[in-house]
């Protein structure tokens, strides 16, 4: 994704509301290579083809054992 469509994307979830997000991203030079036309179709095909769907599971489960955590401390600040 190029960073102007991440800006606009994230300025469109500000008009919403949106006050929180989680974000992810890497860059060229973590993977070795240059920031040049070549890496922004690989960039783009590699985007279209990853199933992201395990990550919002991680993020779900991790947020369920917060949430637990959390009630876990009220229950015990309440004895």
């Amino acid at each position: 994704m190029r960073i102007e469509s991440a800006i606009k994307m994230l300025e469109k979830e500000k008009e919403k509301g949106t006050q929180s997000v989680f974000i992810a991203y890497w860059t060229a030079d973590w993977f070795g290579r240059e920031d040049d036309e070549q890496w922004e179709e690989d960039v783009e095909t590699a985007e279209s083809k990853t199933d992201l769907s395990y990550a919002h599971d991680a993020i779900t489960a991790c947020l369920e054992m917060i949430e637990e955590n959390n009630r876990e401390v009220e229950v015990s600040d309440e004895n």
